[in-house]
């Protein structure tokens, strides 16, 4: 059986060390997850945490965050990642389609979807083109640590 629904602070207990594992395979050297930064995310009211289960297993999740600027509510979606042994299978897919509803749902006008560019993420790339989406810009990012 299979479910795609928001990650809640009830699912964290049972799950927190799955979506560590499922968050380091996209992203090794950020900072680790603990209970309460994952809590903090979940409770806030303008981040979407999407999860898909199969068998009561975590195996795919994504994050929505919405800020909103003087004229327009701008989505951001960070960390698709679905589990190796289910790669191909629609779940990355049905994730960002998840969040775009949610999003749709929250007046968003847009959405800026990040990944990186290593050659490992080519699949991802691909999808994201057939779901519509579009290399926005060619600017710099840049950051700064606080």
């Amino acid at each position: 059986m299979t479910s795609l629904r928001a990650f809640t602070t009830e699912d964290i207990p049972a799950h927190i060390e799955t979506y560590r594992a499922l968050y380091r395979t996209l992203s090794p050297s950020s900072l680790p997850i603990t209970e309460n930064s994952l809590t903090r995310a979940a409770e806030n009211p303008n981040t979407v945490l999407a999860a898909y289960f199969s068998d009561n297993a975590l195996v795919g999740i994504a994050t929505l965050t919405i800020g909103d600027v003087a004229n327009k509510s701008l989505g951001f979606i960070e960390g698709v990642v679905v589990a190796d042994h289910v790669r191909g299978s629609g779940i990355g897919e049905a994730l960002i389609t998840f969040v775009l509803k949610e999003a749709q749902k929250r007046g968003v006008v847009s959405c800026q979807l990040t990944c990186n560019t290593s050659p490992e993420r080519d699949t991802a790339h691909r999808l994201y083109r057939r779901m519509g989406f579009t290399v926005a810009t060619r600017t710099t990012l840049y950051r700064k640590k606080l």
